[in-house]
């Protein structure tokens, strides 16, 4: 059976700490106001000031020199919306930018459908938290993110010929991605498996651009070629 002297002691501390909310809301409120009244003391203290003055003017001037060279960057283009968001990040620095320096760099754009597999609206989902140039290295993330994960462009796509189809065999041969008679178009849809490349499987008989490209530089290289 429950206690009746626990409950009502328990009762009592819940209104004790209700209480003690009470109070601790009120002196967070007397604060903020202490703090906007002492932010328009200090304004109206700079406004008197004509060094305090000279200076907001000139931070303006940045903001606004900045704020125009992304919107220009942004306008001028007819890039897809992550790359004019990337020149807008790229011109906002060529003016400045934050003069604390860089740090880091975000890029989000949501489209219906298009996240991965298309089981999600995620387009682009990409983040730099430290880097010393971190708006460059979120554009070689894009480029990645769109190798890996794009579909090609069906206008871009390459039909092989005899020719290119010995290339791609003997290339799949060199990486030991390949048995000696197996199918070509076979070994090359294992082959762009392993190497996450999937999105870009055209079918049979025809090949998207950068994973030739992928293929002939890792088929070379030995190694997978260096990205970005």
């Amino acid at each position: 059976m429950n206690d009746p002297r626990a409950a009502e002691a328990t009762a009592i501390r819940l209104a004790e700490l209700s209480h003690e909310i009470d109070e601790l809301e009120s002196t967070r409120a007397a604060l903020l106001k202490r703090v906007e009244a002492l932010r328009t003391t200090l304004l109206l203290a700079g406004n008197r000031t004509t060094s305090m003055r000279a200076s907001v003017d000139l931070l303006c001037e940045h903001i606004s020199g900045v704020v125009t060279a992304m919107a220009e960057a942004f306008e001028t283009t007819s890039d897809p919306l992550a790359d004019r968001l990337i020149a807008a990040l790229r011109a906002a620095q060529r003016e400045g930018g934050d003069r604390r320096g860089q740090e880091s760099a975000g890029l989000y754009v949501a489209k219906p459908g298009a996240g991965y597999g298309g089981t999600h609206d995620r387009y682009v989902d990409l983040r730099v938290d430290h880097h010393s140039e971190p708006i460059e290295q979120l554009a070689r993330l894009l480029d990645l993110h769109r190798l890996y994960l794009e579909r090609p462009d069906e206008a871009d796509l390459i039909a092989a010929d005899e020719q290119l189809e010995t290339e791609i065999g003997e290339r799949l041969g060199r990486l030991g991605k390949i048995e000696t008679g197996a199918d070509v178009w076979d070994a090359l849809a294992e082959y762009m498996g392993w190497e996450n490349l999937e999105e870009r499987w055209a079918g049979r008989g025809k090949i998207d651009p950068r994973v030739l490209e992928y293929l002939r530089a890792h088929s070379d290289r030995g190694s997978p070629p260096e990205l970005g």
